[in-house]
């Protein structure tokens, strides 16, 4: 290779005389404000405004799937059209079970709350329906943790082949829905499944605790970040009353319906049920948040945070990228490059990392 030209040497030399001190004040300032900022952020200072510039990217990304879950809705016209009763009639239920069943649906997990009796013979009607959709490995049904005390949907010899799952949401300390815990710790001690976990568990054919492993989830009470796969209606959701109609005798059932092989989640989407919780996509009924999870869990489409040495290596980059320019340009052209670069680099790198493989910087 040839040899430098010795004025570009001295030109080096003399831009780096001139400079040095005042970039290496800027560095050692970027420096210790690198390790600050690590540390803080370790400790979780910084949650509230990393949990926002996440939202951000996951509004930016927008729908995604094409999913294996599907939705049946209690609606507001079913609602009106059940009378408004609550809780929601059990013979309507036990009508969506057969329903599904007849659609060759693989796993129906209900996100309804159960805990109370409604009239013995509805009670028997669901009760039934939840007994005849089973395998060699019990029911293909996952109910919610919380059962009533007493009837037949409390009966030991029934629940002894039913999964159940928490349907319990923790919120962040704004009111958003932003994690999920696989294994929710009980009361009592000991853990339970989340719904999304046990549904996805009883379809795998594995127990959910194996499920949780895979993920790297075993531990009680652990929080996991939602890969939300988009906004309202991103999966495919369909009126209860549709659903009941196939359990009627004498409904014709289509064999391309779209809930053969699938997982079916049943939960509420009428106003007065209240089952709303926001998200960083906004207000979306608690079934539709189950179903964000056991998609995730399906694709193991978790968000993957980048970890503190990531995090502090593209500070020091930053850092020693911005010293120079600080003292090489004029302060008004010094400033705006350093507010515009972050603008076009930074936050493009981060969408295409987080959009390409859930890598969240």
């Amino acid at each position: 290779m040839p040899a430098e030209p010795v004025s570009e040497r001295r030109f080096g030399r003399a831009w780096w005389r001139r400079r040095r001190k005042r970039l290496l004040q800027f560095w050692g300032i970027g420096l210790a404000a690198s390790v600050v900022v690590t540390a803080l952020s370790t400790m979780d200072h910084f949650e509230t405004s990393q949990a926002m510039g996440l939202d951000f990217l996951i509004k930016l990304r927008g729908q995604q799937l094409l999913s294996d879950v599907v939705i049946v809705a209690i609606d507001d016209e079913t609602f009106e059209a059940l009378g408004q009763r609550q809780p929601i009639p059990r013979d309507h239920l036990a009508r969506i079970v057969r329903g599904l069943q007849r659609s060759g649906a693989a796993v129906i997990g209900f996100d309804i709350a159960f805990t109370s009796a409604s009239s013995p013979e509805d009670d028997r009607a669901l009760a039934r329906a939840i007994a005849g959709f089973g395998d060699g490995h019990g029911s293909r049904i996952v109910l919610p943790s919380i059962r009533p005390s007493s009837g037949p949907l409390a009966d030991p010899a029934l629940l002894a082949t039913v999964p159940v799952g928490s349907p319990n949401i923790p919120e962040d300390t704004d009111g958003v829905v932003r994690r999920a815990a696989m294994l929710v710790p009980r009361s009592g001690g000991g853990a339970e499944p989340a719904l999304a976990l046990a549904v996805v568990a009883r379809r795998e054919g594995v127990s959910p605790e194996a499920l949780a492993r895979r993920f790297g989830q075993e531990r009680a009470g652990e929080l996991v970040r939602i890969n939300y796969a988009g906004p309202a209606g991103s999966f495919l959701t369909l009126p209860s009353r549709v659903v009941a109609a196939l359990g009627e005798a004498g409904a014709e059932v289509p064999p391309d319906n779209p809930f053969r092989g699938r997982i079916v989640l049943v939960g509420a989407t009428f106003a007065d049920s209240r089952d709303f919780f926001q998200t960083p996509h906004g207000p979306l009924p608690g079934v539709e948040v189950h179903a964000n999870v056991a998609h995730m869990l399906l694709t193991g489409g978790f968000i993957r945070p980048s970890g503190w040495a990531i995090n502090f290596g593209l500070q020091l980059v930053a850092v020693l990228v911005v010293g120079v320019i600080m003292v090489s340009a004029r302060p008004r052209v010094a400033n705006a490059l350093c507010f515009g670069v972050p603008l076009v680099v930074a936050v493009p790198a981060s969408y295409v990392a987080f959009n390409s493989g859930g890598y969240w910087l």
